[in-house]
C-alpha cells in the first residue's frame, strides 16, 4: 500500500493520478483529529475513511501464522499489531503465530472492517 501526505490540497488528486492508495492532507489530518476528541468511541479515524480498530482473534484463526490467515487479501485489512496480556506486538511479521485469547489491531476503510466481520468474526 502506498499512503502519501499532501501539504497542499491542490495535490491530493496528483497523488491519487500518481498510483497512492491513500492521501493524507492538512485538512483532513485535522478534520480526524477533531473526529476523534469529539466521537470518543473505540474506532481511531486516522485519516478520511481509514480507521484502527480491535478485534478478538477469531477462533479461526488462533494457532495460523499470519501470512496463512490471508486477512488482508480476504477483506483487504491490514494487520498492524496484536495485543495478548497487555504485552502489544507491533508490526508483526508474517510468520508470527496468532494467540488464543489476544486482539488484533487492523487498519483499513469501513468496508474492509464490514468484510472482516462478515467473514472472519466469531
Amino acid at each position: 500500500r502506498i499512503i502519501a501526505r499532501a501539504s497542499l490540497d491542490r495535490n491530493v488528486s496528483t497523488l491519487y493520478r500518481a498510483g497512492a492508495d491513500d492521501v493524507l492532507s492538512y485538512a483532513s489530518l485535522g478534520a480526524s483529529a477533531m473526529w476523534n476528541h469529539f466521537t470518543g468511541n473505540d474506532t481511531l479515524m486516522i485519516a478520511e475513511g481509514l480507521h484502527v480498530f480491535r478485534v478478538p482473534v477469531p477462533r479461526s484463526l488462533q494457532g495460523r501464522s499470519l501470512a496463512d490467515s490471508d486477512i488482508r487479501q480476504s477483506t483487504g485489512c491490514n494487520v498492524v499489531a496484536f495485543e495478548q496480556g497487555g504485552i502489544m506486538t507491533a508490526n508483526p511479521s508474517g510468520d508470527a503465530i496468532l494467540p488464543v485469547g489476544a486482539e488484533l489491531i487492523l487498519i483499513g476503510d469501513s468496508e474492509s472492517e464490514a468484510r472482516f466481520a462478515e467473514r472472519l468474526a466469531d
